[in-house]
């Protein structure tokens, strides 16, 4: 699920000194989460209700017992994030717009006070109409563009740090909650609470992958410990077994979308005729193959009108989740280790940090040739 994320509200004063439609925005974004946080209820005053549903009791139970667990075993941040509940009464909490070029993988970024948080990879509403009349503004500027609903979002460490207010730590919202399994909730909470580790401007997929590599790794180690239900625990390994299926699905199509847009020998023309065929092939690759899925379906996703924007949503939260992997290992699988790592690594310049990457990559691909 696409994440996105605002920074304290003493910036607000800066909106005089941009564009009309900059201030806009940056005022959309503050008064959407103030709004959020005037609604926080304590957790605890929920538990102790007998008029809470006992559905809800028993997440918010779940939700408390995985923080434990997150601050003591995966040494993630501890503050008083998540221990407050909003009902927002819809089904998603943001609508999100990210854009790719349409004949190379070059993602569209925004900067947000560039001084103080960078440049990301989407831009979120709280008001979708204003989302879907971004999508076509850049639709028709010539952009692949992708809209989303987005149910979860984190503020990282800007909010959650120690000497701001509890009032300011982001809450658990209803949209967070309704509508998902217990393992999937569990792995929701685990991502939001790894971007509090870090979080940095210009490298979206560092921060998605990192999030994704803590959500999983972080999840089949609360299932072994709490000994949850063993159907549980196999049904999380066939879904973890059919994302995989998927990700090797687009990541042939992107293997091939990147010769054909890298070929010189080729018009612009006949290189569009080439990406709507290789789209097409993908398509018909997964109906091939959907026998193969054990839980997921991809149904909806390939329904689209699919373009580059969608398949780097993907490679977005997905390609380095491996090299994270191995990075832990190196750090003898201790969180405090890795995570004082991913921060060094963090702090390195953008090309020399996806340079150590890439050669935790290339280790790791050597070791499994050399085992073959």
């Amino acid at each position: 699920m696409t994440r996105f994320f605002l920074q304290g509200y003493w910036i607000a004063f800066l909106l005089i000194l941009l564009g009309c439609s900059e201030a806009q925005y940056y005022s959309q974004a503050i008064s959407g989460h103030l709004s959020i946080l005037s609604q926080k209820q304590p957790i605890e005053d929920l538990l102790e209700n007998s008029n809470t549903p006992e559905a809800l009791r028993n997440k918010l139970l779940l939700i408390k017992d995985v923080r434990h667990f997150a601050h003591t075993v995966l040494s993630l941040p501890k503050n008083n994030s998540y221990t407050h509940y909003v009902d927002l009464k819809r089904t998603y909490v943001l609508t999100i717009v990210t854009a790719s070029a349409s004949l190379d993988f070059q993602a569209y970024e925004w900067c947000y006070f560039r001084w103080i948080l960078g440049c990301f990879e989407y831009r979120g509403f709280f008001d979708k109409k204003e989302t879907e009349e971004l999508a076509e503004k850049l639709a028709q500027e010539g952009w692949d563009v992708d809209l989303g609903y987005v149910r979860a979002y984190s503020t990282g460490e800007w909010l959650n740090t120690p000497w701001l207010p509890d009032y300011f730590k982001d809450p658990l919202l209803n949209t967070f909650l309704d509508n998902r399994s217990t393992t999937d909730l569990i792995a929701t909470l685990i991502h939001e609470m790894a971007h509090q580790v870090v979080l940095i401007s210009g490298d979206t997929t560092f921060n998605e992958s990192f999030a994704v590599f803590v959500e999983t790794e972080g999840l089949l180690q609360y299932l072994q410990h709490r000994k949850i239900e063993k159907q549980n625990y196999e049904n999380h390994l066939k879904k973890l077994a059919d994302r995989q299926r998927f990700r090797n699905l687009l990541n042939a199509t992107y293997q091939e979308l990147e010769e054909i847009y890298a070929d010189s020998s080729l018009s612009t023309e006949e290189k569009l005729e080439q990406k709507a065929l290789a789209f097409q092939k993908l398509k018909q690759n997964y109906a091939n193959k959907k026998h193969e899925f054990l839980v997921l379906s991809y149904e909806r996703w390939f329904a689209k009108e699919l373009n580059n924007a969608h398949l780097l949503g993907v490679r977005r939260y997905n390609s380095l989740v491996e090299t994270f992997r191995r990075l832990f290992e190196q750090e003898d699988r201790n969180w405090e280790q890795f995570f004082k790592k991913v921060i060094e690594v963090s702090e390195m310049e953008k090309s020399a940090r996806h340079t150590y990457l890439n050669s935790l990559s290339l280790q790791k691909n050597e070791l499994f040739n050399q085992s073959e």
